[in-house]
């Protein structure tokens, strides 16, 4: 395998996601950003495009001692429950960035808002790992861009 992969590759710990309105918060680990076709299925069995991407949804995980910066996504999932109210969507920006800095792939996420919070269960046995918040944001589309 040496020497198929390119220098400077994007590791998976060095990302930010940002989301439009709100304080900068630090996101630990993302899960399941996933973009999907719609696909039909004709009457000869066979399948076809949609035409379109599927909403989507993924979880990202915070710092539950991060108290300000979960309190301000706390507030956008209150603001969440008006679908009515059209702040409620926001727009976030997902960066992740190659070992150089010189390479970066930006994922634009539509429509963002957050729909579900888990807290980490808790364990007396535990070593004093950090406990952490994950959230359930639900999506429109995701616009990629590669630099």
């Amino acid at each position: 395998m040496k020497g198929t992969i390119h220098p400077d590759h994007i590791p998976k710990n060095k990302f930010s996601l940002r989301v439009r309105g709100l304080p900068e918060i630090v996101f630990t680990k993302i899960d399941g950003l996933e973009e999907e076709l719609e696909v039909v299925e004709i009457p000869d069995r066979t399948r076809a495009s949609g035409g379109n991407t599927k909403a989507g949804d993924f979880t990202a995980t915070v710092p539950t001692h991060h108290v300000e910066q979960i309190l301000a996504i706390e507030a956008w999932m209150v603001d969440s429950t008006d679908p009515v109210n059209p702040g409620y969507k926001k727009t976030g920006i997902l960066t992740k960035v190659s070992i150089t800095g010189m390479r970066r792939v930006i994922f634009t996420i539509l429509g963002m808002f957050p729909s579900k919070r888990a807290s980490d269960s808790s364990d007396m046995e535990d070593e004093g790992n950090m406990d952490t918040t994950t959230f359930t944001f639900n999506f429109d589309d995701i616009v990629p861009r590669y630099l």
